[in-house]
């Protein structure tokens, strides 16, 4: 398939194919070309509803319409948008929005294994066997317990409320605030419970924050030693969680102020994701603990030995959330190797 147009060379550029890329003239040729990696402007604000989809790609903050159009479906699912009934490619620009929508990758390794996913179910998956047999014994059958959850472990409990002049709303996992403070706020965003041993980050305080005057995110200091911002930090060994908090300064005006509070697992701070809930699913292995030469496989619903005959299996599917998934077993059956196909979601390509 050959692109006919400049909007089906900067698409067929984003599928991964190796074009020469125009330099944009229209409106919505400057969101391709940034989608694109090029380093364009881009308008003061969408204002089509094509190109309130193409904003939202690029990393802008605008309010997704509900598609009417078939190219608008396709657009709709990149931003994230499920629609039912996505139609069959007609024209060559819904055949490379297609091709984006459904791109897959795969991963392999040893777990904990993370990647970027778009929230549907893995494609397929092999679970091998370790250097000792795996599996827990449950009434007579060997199971292997795999957890996915999300990179972000601080779980908010915070709920929207008005507070000394500030009104505070509680958005998927961002906390907004307006007014100005007529007391000093300090409020319990959330907690986490840690590891011993292993390195944090706490993110999510808008830039401008202080300890004084304006605004923070801090830890309770009972269960953490943090370095000089607050951010990295150890966990005590006495105690197995943290609290987060948030201050808003008697005086400080707030207008439209976002916090996106955010611990994760890492030696830097990452972009924000929302918190999601661990799921925990059960994968039957069969009358045996799984060894070194065999392999569950998903797409074939079989325990797989290396020779001889496979056995069969109802594997269930394992989920992903859209944005980072990490799917991991308990300690007593790792080190575990496993390979995995996943919808690799749109904007994760554009980064």
């Amino acid at each position: 398939m050959t692109p006919a147009s400049k909007e089906e060379i900067y698409l067929a550029k984003l599928c991964g194919e190796n074009w020469e890329l125009p330099y944009p003239a229209s409106r919505l040729e400057y969101y391709y070309a940034k989608l694109c990696g090029m380093d364009v402007p881009l308008p003061a604000e969408p204002l089509t509803r094509p190109e309130r989809y193409l904003a939202h790609l690029c990393g802008l903050e605008v309010t997704l319409p509900e598609p009417v159009s078939r190219k608008e479906m396709y657009m709709a699912h990149a931003c994230g948008i499920k629609t039912a009934n996505l139609p069959q490619p007609a024209s060559n620009s819904e055949k490379y929005w297609y091709r984006s929508i459904h791109h897959t990758e795969i991963k392999s390794g040893t777990l904990p294994l993370s990647f970027i996913s778009n929230g549907k179910d893995l494609i397929d998956y092999r679970i091998y066997g370790g250097d000792q047999s795996t599996g827990l014994l449950i009434d007579e059958q060997y199971i292997i317990p795999i957890i996915c959850s999300g990179k972000n472990l601080l779980k908010i409990d915070l709920e929207s409320q008005y507070i000394h002049g500030i009104d505070i709303t509680v958005d998927d996992g961002r906390i907004i605030c307006n007014g100005t403070a007529t007391k000093t706020i300090t409020v319990s965003v959330g907690y986490m419970n840690y590891e011993n041993n292993v390195i944090y980050q706490l993110s999510g305080c808008p830039n401008g924050g202080d300890s004084s005057s304006t605004y923070r995110l801090f830890f309770d200091n009972a269960g953490v030693v943090s370095d000089e911002n607050g951010r990295t930090f150890n966990p005590r060994q006495d105690y197995n969680n943290a609290r987060v908090r948030l201050n808003i300064f008697e005086g400080y005006e707030c207008h439209n102020l976002v916090f996106t509070p955010q611990i994760e697992k890492s030696e830097t701070v990452t972009e924000f994701e929302p918190y999601h809930s661990p799921v925990t699913i059960i994968i039957p292995a069969g009358a045996q603990p799984l060894t070194s030469d065999e392999y569950l496989d998903y797409q074939n619903q079989a325990r797989q030995p290396k020779d001889g005959q496979s056995t069969e299996l109802i594997l269930p599917p394992l989920p992903t959330f859209n944005g980072t998934t990490i799917i991991d077993a308990l300690p007593q059956i790792k080190p575990l190797n496993i390979s995995l196909q996943y919808y690799a979601p749109f904007v994760r390509r554009l980064k």
